[in-house]
């Protein structure tokens, strides 16, 4: 049986972004080393933008989602190629069909759904609760470019919060525990953040996580999304540096290390990223590989598209 009409969008949308999330897992590292972080970082948008592509008037499937039932199972749901899909169709018809997937999909969609919106509310909440906490105990240092800096005893290291208000905020002892090049680099990286418009990608990618909330793949690819994040921000603020100023913000992010933030913020180190960051920091990809690089992305996230397009 063929999924129709809402169902069968949700359905496809799902499950081709799953299947991209799992072919930008396999390839993201060696894309980086090959062609340099901001390159395996640009991949993400691959299942962000299937996720939310709509159908295309005309345009032939190369493969779509199929529920399949039959004596040896209820009900199978697997991506097959469209030739072998009305096939599959064909058995079902023939074979008896012990659960009906028209009648699942609604109450499926409602819980999809209410599981989608509970997990954003909860994301925001933990969000807000902790930038609550952090203001709180704060001490305005400065405003550079539109962003406020403040010390604040209720961060572990330098964290970038906020897209209408942009903050960084920095641990208390900040001016005692980093050397004055360290201080430097720390701002620069949080700055790098804001520049980059990371945390306005950390609220695209909490709603993409959200509809996958159930998804232990998609939680994976979340974590990965951010370890490449942070990744590309070292090599923006890296890029040109010589052995010493690489050796100073190697440092730098050492004594950052934290264990929790929160989602939608950007922390300079997580402790679990720590000696991927620290070897990649060793590396300085070139321009005419940076420029390969973006072209395969290109070719990559079109031709993704392309081929698991309803």
């Amino acid at each position: 049986m063929m999924f129709a009409s809402l169902p069968a969008l949700v359905a496809e949308a799902l499950a081709f972004s799953t299947l991209l999330m799992a072919v930008v897992l396999v390839v993201r590292r060696p894309v980086a080393r090959w062609f340099g972080p901001h390159i395996a970082y640009a991949l993400w948008l691959l299942p962000a933008l299937r996720l939310v592509l709509p159908p295309l008037p005309g345009f032939q499937p190369f493969a779509v989602p199929v529920a399949h039932s039959g004596p040896a199972y209820p009900l199978v749901i697997a991506i097959v190629p469209v030739d072998q899909a009305a096939g599959l169709a064909q058995d079902v018809a023939a074979a008896p069909a012990p659960v009906d997937a028209a009648l699942l999909a609604p109450p499926l969609l409602a819980a999809w759904a209410a599981g989608a919106l509970v997990f954003l509310a909860w994301q925001l909440w933990r969000y807000r609760r902790f930038l609550a906490r952090a203001l709180a105990v704060a001490e305005p240092l400065t405003v550079s470019a539109g962003v406020e800096v403040l010390l604040t005893s209720a961060v572990a290291g330098p964290l970038a919060a906020g897209i209408r208000h942009r903050r960084i905020l920095l641990p208390a002892d900040f001016t005692r525990r980093y050397t004055s090049a360290e201080r430097r680099l720390a701002l620069l990286h949080e700055g790098a953040h804001h520049d980059r418009g990371d945390l306005i990608a950390n609220a695209a990618a909490l709603v993409v996580l959200a509809l996958h909330w159930w998804n232990p793949l998609a939680h994976l690819a979340w974590r990965a999304f951010r370890a490449d994040q942070e990744l590309a921000c070292d090599a923006t603020v890296l890029a040109g540096a010589a052995g010493a100023e690489r050796a100073d913000y190697g440092s730098a992010v050492l004594k950052s290390a934290s264990t929790s933030t929160p989602a939608a913020a950007c922390a300079m180190n997580h402790k679990a990223q720590l000696k991927q960051r620290l070897r990649m920091m060793k590396r300085d990809t070139g321009p005419a590989r940076f420029l390969a690089g973006a072209g395969l992305a290109l070719a990559a996230i079109a031709g993704g598209l392309l081929l698991t397009a309803s």
